[in-house]
């Protein structure tokens, strides 16, 4: 090291121990008023952090309520048109068989928010089944074809069909709907817990001008001999202060509120809460969060009395103890910020994730999460050379002229049911997705050896059987199957699959509406690939497909 380095190191050292000595110095005399300026911002930061928090939290909860709403009405849709068309093939049996399905509906998750009623257009006689112990009741009644038809329209869910020359009706009706999720939040919530002393808590309001019983509290994990009571905006906390009254005002002006308030516990003692509540408008519901401030604040009072603590022996050791403290307190910070920067961000991530593998028209997994589960299952198949797993490609036949013939509407609701059918047949093990279009691809791992014959005259006789009623009339529509598996010689899992889209065109050279194995049909005929390779110029269907296959791969 030369003289010059030499000098530099030396001032450099030298200028930091003047500074340090200076800084103790200073710091020694301020220490004091430090140690309660700190607290503030502590105290600061410490709900600042707490308030993200607790909002996330009742962010979820409400995320989790609409989730519920939406799945209830998904399934009471699939329910519905079960229950009809098994209900109109056992009109002959009379009354008993509709008691039967009644009964039927109770059994099933989510059957509670059917109805099944029967409506005489001529005479407007409404006719209600209800399941009263296990005993059917007839509830009659009389309500004009408009107020009958307004009502019905009004339901998220309603599917009409003949039934010995009258209308069966099966609905769901919002407010059953919301029934059925208020009892699913209000077991959650009982069963969900914040930490120490965190949680949440609803109340429903009835009244938003405030007052007495303006509102009545829902669901109260910490307090479950109080839910059902009436709330006052008029009630005031130990200190004197209206927070019923704050919360009702601050959710009115900004749609939520973050705020402190003294809350009575069980014993009669007083204890200082910060609060976090937002509307829930559907229901409305005040969903609100909250921890003791004593909970909050833990930490920093445990870093207040170290400070004071410090304070009474400043000159010996208070370079050493503000420099640990404030290492200490930012790095606790840093870690916290980021601890919950990143929670949230996983969070999100996985939404978006689970988000983006989803058909938004028909709910199956979208072609990206095909491709991915594809190239997994055939990286294991390769690596250990076991079974390999079934690829089923479908088609919808002559989609194109529906779409012509009835409108993209139509063609949206032929997706929409046809996938659900399918669905509904195939284990949950077994993945849909929606490959381009009309085309999809069911994959099976660890299916028997003739599983896949089963389950494809299932799905070929279940779609085929579904009717489409349009202002042009009503009309059937059909799937064309083709399936195939990996092979150790294959470079890669679009192999595979381009052998299930031969096997696929082989059903639509044989007609449409039927089912191919490569391996058992075309396989032990190789001249039937060139074959049909050459019909694709020439049927729309199948040159459609074939194209569109080549410009993806």
């Amino acid at each position: 090291m030369n003289t010059g380095s030499r000098k530099y190191l030396y001032v450099l050292i030298s200028s930091q121990v003047v500074i340090c000595v200076v800084a103790s110095i200073l710091l020694s005399c301020l220490i004091s008023n430090m140690a309660t300026y700190m607290v503030g911002l502590l105290e600061e930061d410490a709900l600042i952090i707490t308030e993200r928090k607790m909002r996330e939290r009742v962010d979820n909860m409400i995320g989790y309520i609409e989730h519920e709403r939406e799945t209830i009405l998904s399934v009471v849709q699939t329910q519905g048109e079960f229950i009809s068309r098994m209900a109109t093939h056992t009109a002959s049996q009379g009354r008993e068989a509709l008691y039967e399905w009644v009964r039927f509906l109770d059994t099933m998750a989510n059957g509670q928010a059917l109805q099944i009623i029967l409506y005489d257009p001529y005479n407007h006689e409404k006719i209600e089944f209800l399941n009263v112990d296990g005993k059917i009741q007839e509830v009659k009644s009389y309500i004009s074809l408009v107020d009958w038809y307004t009502y019905a329209a009004s339901c998220p869910y309603h599917i009409i069909t003949p039934y010995n020359n009258i209308n069966l009706f099966v609905l769901a009706s919002q407010e059953s709907i919301n029934e059925i999720a208020k009892n699913f939040i209000y077991r959650l919530i009982h069963a969900t817990a914040y930490g120490s002393d965190g949680y949440i808590w609803v109340n429903e309001v009835l009244d938003y001008q405030g007052g007495d019983d303006y509102a009545i509290r829902v669901i109260h994990p910490n307090q479950i001999e109080k839910e059902g009571m009436h709330l006052s905006t008029h009630t005031q906390d130990s200190e004197g202060n209206y927070p019923y009254r704050d919360e009702l005002e601050g959710i009115m002006a900004e749609g939520e509120i973050f705020h402190t308030y003294y809350f009575q516990n069980a014993d009669g003692s007083s204890t200082k809460k910060a609060s976090y509540a937002t509307i829930y408008e559907p229901f409305n519901w005040i969903v609100a969060t909250g921890e003791s401030l004593s909970s909050v604040f833990f930490d920093t009072h445990t870093q207040t009395t170290d400070l004071h603590s410090y304070s009474k022996g400043m000159i010996k050791t208070v370079l050493i103890s503000i420099i640990s403290l404030l290492i200490l307190v930012f790095t606790v910070d840093i870690v916290v910020i980021l601890l919950s920067y990143m929670r949230r961000n996983h969070q999100l991530n996985e939404f978006i994730e689970n988000e983006t593998k989803r058909d938004p028209l028909t709910g199956t997994f979208n072609r990206k999460s095909g491709e991915e589960l594809l190239n997994t299952l055939f990286h294991q198949f390769k690596t250990t050379g076991g079974q390999s797993p079934l690829i089923m490609m479908l088609d919808l036949d002559n989609f194109k002229k529906t779409n012509d013939t009835y409108g993209h509407d139509v063609g949206d609701e032929v997706l929409r049911r046809t996938t659900q059918e399918i669905l509904s047949r195939i284990r949950s093990a077994d993945k849909l997705f929606r490959w381009g279009g009309e085309e999809f691809i069911l994959l099976f791992n660890g299916a028997d050896k003739d599983y896949d014959s089963t389950l494809a005259t299932k799905i070929l006789t279940c779609v085929n059987r579904l009717q489409f009623k349009t202002d042009k009339g009503t009309f059937r529509t059909s799937v064309s199957i083709g399936s195939a598996l990996f092979r150790l010689t294959d470079n890669g899992w679009q192999e595979g699959l381009k052998r299930a889209d031969i096997a696929l065109y082989h059903s639509k050279g044989k007609g449409r509406n039927c089912y191919t194995n490569y391996d058992n049909d075309i396989e032990l005929n190789p001249s039937l690939e060139s074959v049909f390779i050459k019909q694709r110029e020439s049927d729309p269907d199948v040159s459609y497909l074939y194209s569109h296959q080549e410009q993806e791969d």
